[in-house]
């Protein structure tokens, strides 16, 4: 159990991370939709030159090749066109923020192509609405495709999309503060000192003055350290509960890290979460239970001893006594 929930904690880490360094937003591109009677090669020389339009600008990350095709292979819908969960999806099995959809036809007498496209992000929320440019066909259709796509692509702004998803985050419930407990000092009993016969001659020397000595007794640090050491336990429960819910949850997902559907997404999210929460709580648990074992240790009242002087036949007696605090 120790091993999966570190691995938990490095997932969590590790992606951390990469979110922060990575400074842009990714994209995928759903394949080009033409809607125009053209031969294969003709269709994938144009699917190649959307794709060459996405990349060439430098204010996103557009996913590779191969992460494409095996993004494509797994998500196996067709209806991106309309769903926008679909393109939800698209963005979800591989790996980005943002998926794309666009389109290309021509009307009914040839002489226009038109471009038409949409962006959606994993929260599938609608980022850039459906927008649609034509232009006039005065050569071959490619050409005519490639302005178009050039012309909807600067329109939907690419360059503008957020890096991170800006779902908004439940407001933390504020943690009541803890009542300071306060410490009553045990009242100091002045009543003089009963004097042993005068026959013994008992000299009875304390080592420390009787209000010193009514400090022996409980004191705020000692109580302190029970509260700390109290909050160090409570804290430890909750990395391990949040802990092995990261853990149950992560069984749930493919090994292979694939995600397929949008469940498993915020699956993973859950369980990058819990995680979070389970490393957070341990560093806090190690910090206050060490505050505590250090607060009981510096605390410890040191012993009373007294020394007693007792007459005895043919001297005196010395004798020194103690008492040790629990």
């Amino acid at each position: 159990m120790k091993t999966r929930c570190r691995e938990v904690v490095v997932l969590v880490l590790v992606l951390s991370a990469s979110a922060f360094g990575q400074g842009k937003p990714t994209l995928v591109d759903f394949p080009l939709d033409v809607k125009a009677p053209l031969p294969a090669a003709q269709q994938t020389e144009l699917q190649n030159d959307f794709r060459m339009l996405l990349a060439r600008n430098p204010a996103v990350l557009l996913s590779t090749k191969s992460q494409w095709k095996a993004a494509l292979a797994a998500h196996k819908r067709q209806d991106c066109d309309v769903r926008d969960e679909c393109l939800q999806q698209l963005a979800t099995t591989a790996g980005t923020l943002y998926a794309v959809y666009a389109s290309v036809e021509q009307n009914a007498e040839g002489t226009e192509v038109t471009a038409t496209g949409r962006v959606v992000n994993q929260d599938r929320l609608l980022v850039r609405p459906r927008l649609s440019f034509a232009v006039s066909r005065k050569g071959k259709f490619n050409e005519a495709a490639h302005s178009a796509l050039a012309q909807l692509i600067t329109a939907l702004e690419l360059d503008k999309l957020s890096a991170t998803l800006t779902t908004p985050v439940a407001p933390v419930a504020p943690v009541a503060p803890v009542a300071p407990v306060v410490v009553t000092p045990p009242v100091a009993n002045d009543a003089p000192l009963e004097r042993p016969p005068a026959e013994d001659m008992v000299l009875i020397v304390p080592a420390l003055p009787p209000e010193q000595k009514a400090e022996s007794g409980t004191n705020g640090a000692r109580v302190g350290a029970w509260v700390v050491g109290g909050l160090g336990i409570a804290a430890a429960g909750v990395a391990g509960g949040f802990g092995i819910s990261a853990i149950t949850a992560r069984t749930t997902l493919p090994l292979d890290g694939q995600l397929v559907d949008a469940s498993q997404a915020r699956t993973q999210a859950g369980v990058n979460r819990d995680a979070t929460i389970s490393l957070i709580s341990s560093i806090g648990a190690a910090a206050l239970l060490g505050t505590s074992v250090v607060l009981l240790i510096t605390s410890a009242p040191p012993a009373t001893p007294v020394i007693s002087l007792v007459p005895a036949p043919g001297g005196a007696q010395l004798t020194l006594t103690g008492e040790f605090a629990p």
